[in-house]
């Protein structure tokens, strides 16, 4: 299932979502509540959703879904849509449903890597708009704190999923470090947030060697250069 697709939810019928941007803060509330009705019927507008955050000309529009976003995937992960645990392909000769739910969720979490990498790079752009920027960093540690909740549910906290340097904590890291322009306000919205909701100076320190590492290696003599980090779809 490619990441522009709509996601093929079992025994659903499910909307097609408009391929447009939502135009106002009302708008992406009803968008936020017809996403995460138990039927799924309107799943797919969470296609709708991340071009929001992306391609809406308004900027407190673009506020609205990015913190939407965050609210939808953590709901998502809570009532177990959203897998953060690796993902298999359907064994050969499974049920229908059983292939069709895997496809639904393989989808489902390209969404939410595709919504990580956006808020990264966001975060290393030269310039935008400083609220945008700290709603991400206000997001990518909701997701992060939702991720060691939900990453291993038989564990009450498995703060190892903080080490994930894909992961919303290992994105936020990065989209800071690499940032050509870093601005006063959103690192102090980090400091400020990282100390609140989670003891994450261990594993800001262990970020912070690996991406040392990777420049290390990256500007050695003889070495190739750096590729471009991935544009999400």
């Amino acid at each position: 299932m490619g990441a522009g697709d709509a996601a093929k939810v079992p025994g659903d019928t499910v909307s097609a979502p408009p391929q447009i941007t939502l135009q106002s803060v009302e708008a992406v509330k009803a968008a936020c509540q017809r996403i995460l009705q138990p039927d799924r019927r309107h799943i797919n507008e969470i296609v709708v959703m991340l071009k929001t955050c992306l391609g809406s000309s308004e900027v407190h529009v673009r506020h609205a879904a990015t913190l939407s976003c965050a609210s939808i995937f953590s709901q998502l992960s809570t009532r177990g849509d959203l897998k953060l645990v690796p993902l298999a392909d359907a064994p050969e000769g499974a049920p229908g449903s059983e292939a069709a739910l895997l496809a639904f969720r393989h989808w489902l979490r390209g969404k939410y890597t595709s919504f990580l990498q956006s808020m990264r790079l966001r975060l290393q752009a030269a310039k935008g708009p400083i609220p945008l920027r700290i709603a991400s960093v206000d997001t990518m540690l909701t997701l992060a704190a939702m991720e060691t909740r939900c990453s291993r549910p038989q564990t009450e906290y498995y703060v190892r999923a903080l080490q994930n340097p894909r992961g919303a904590y290992g994105q936020l890291v990065a989209g800071l470090a690499r940032s050509s322009k870093p601005q006063p306000p959103v690192l102090e919205r980090f400091t400020m947030l990282a100390a609140e909701r989670l003891d994450l100076s261990f594993y800001l320190l262990q970020h912070v060697r690996r991406l040392a590492s990777t420049i290390a290696k990256h500007t050695s003599p003889g070495s190739a250069p750096a590729s471009a980090p991935a544009q999400p779809q």
